[in-house]
């Protein structure tokens, strides 16, 4: 496990806490800073919080998504893509994160 996996950790999950997208105690179900901190065992710091960000951000989009029908999931597939690109839905929290 990364060194640093306790300092990543708890600033990843206040990030993506900040957002208020999924209820906390979901997230802390998943655990998905630990898997970042062993796969990226050996990454510097900043690539670490990097990786912890991105797999909170899965975990909350994946979670998003099973409650949405064909079309809801593609219209939120849609605004997710388009934050990753740098345009931003207006209203969506999800842009929101995309933003930081």
């Amino acid at each position: 496990v990364h060194p640093d996996f306790e300092r990543a950790r708890d600033e990843s999950a206040a990030w993506i806490a900040g957002f208020k997208v999924i209820p906390e105690r979901e997230r802390l179900l998943y655990e998905s800073e630990l898997l970042a901190a062993i796969a990226n065992s050996y990454a510097g710091y900043e690539e670490l919080r990097t990786c912890c960000d991105f797999h909170n951000l899965l975990f909350v989009v994946d979670e998003h998504s099973d409650g949405l029908d064909g079309v809801g999931a593609q219209k939120f597939g849609d605004v997710i893509l388009e934050a990753l690109r740098g345009e931003f839905t207006q209203g969506s929290a999800f842009s929101k994160i995309g933003e930081e």
